[in-house]
């Protein structure tokens, strides 16, 4: 793929076990009441891929607290604007509320020059859509099912995109165990339909960071790796 546009996976289970995945990006989750070690993030830091650390919200009201905490600030600037990108993501638990969304903004410009995606599982969500586009925010694109009740995409054109790929399993969609939930294995007609997607994004975009988040780990270095040939 053209220059500005990174492929990469989920790195827990490479990391652990000592191996690393040949890709551009690398994406690390952690909750925000547990945020990864200062060793980690130098450790990653010195390694020749684009981080992406994810930092789940499960729910903002009475999580919030976390980023008042000492080790929020500690954590945050350990990372490398020019490099590192961070993401908020509420959990389908975390529903719309204009005060969240709110505080939320304001974390996020609290956080600049660092590149701060924010990511909605729950419907609700689709309600900030017309602010989070007049504030020009970047917001986490997914490829995901077809499913209804579901939060659709908010596309907000900005300076850089960020593509989560969780596999189109429908039968599974709403387990709680991620590696039932996101279980999938793309295939090539489906990834080179991605690849459309990747370059049009591209276009609006100075740089689009794709992670392919579906277990098993080799499946999803398969589909990273077939990026490469469509």
């Amino acid at each position: 793929m053209k220059d500005g546009i990174y492929i990469g996976v989920e790195a827990h289970g490479h990391l652990w076990n000592g191996t690393t995945p040949r890709v551009s990006a690398l994406e690390f989750s952690f909750p925000i009441q547990s945020l990864p070690e200062l060793s980690l993030v130098d450790k990653v830091n010195r390694m020749q891929v684009r981080p992406v650390w994810r930092i789940t919200i499960s729910d903002l009201e009475s999580e919030q607290k976390y980023f008042l905490h000492a080790g929020w600030p500690v954590f945050v600037n350990a990372l490398d604007p020019l490099r590192d990108t961070l993401i908020l993501s509420l959990e389908r638990s975390s529903e719309y509320d204009a005060k969240h969304l709110d505080l939320l903004r304001e974390i996020v410009e609290a956080l600049f020059p660092l590149r701060c995606f924010l990511e909605f599982e729950h419907h609700s969500w689709k309600h900030a859509a017309n602010v989070l586009r007049g504030a020009k925010s970047l917001v986490v694109q997914h490829d995901a099912p077809e499913l209804p009740g579901i939060i659709k995409d908010i596309s907000v054109p900005g300076k850089h995109a960020l593509l989560r790929l969780l596999g189109r399993n429908k039968r599974t969609w709403f387990e709680h165990n991620p590696s039932e939930r996101f279980a999938y294995q793309y295939s090539q007609t489906e990834l080179s339909s991605i690849a459309k997607r990747i370059y049009a994004l591209r276009e609006e975009s100075d740089s689009v960071t794709i992670i392919v988040a579906t277990p098993p780990p080799q499946s999803a270095m398969e589909a990273a790796n077939s990026f490469a040939s469509v």
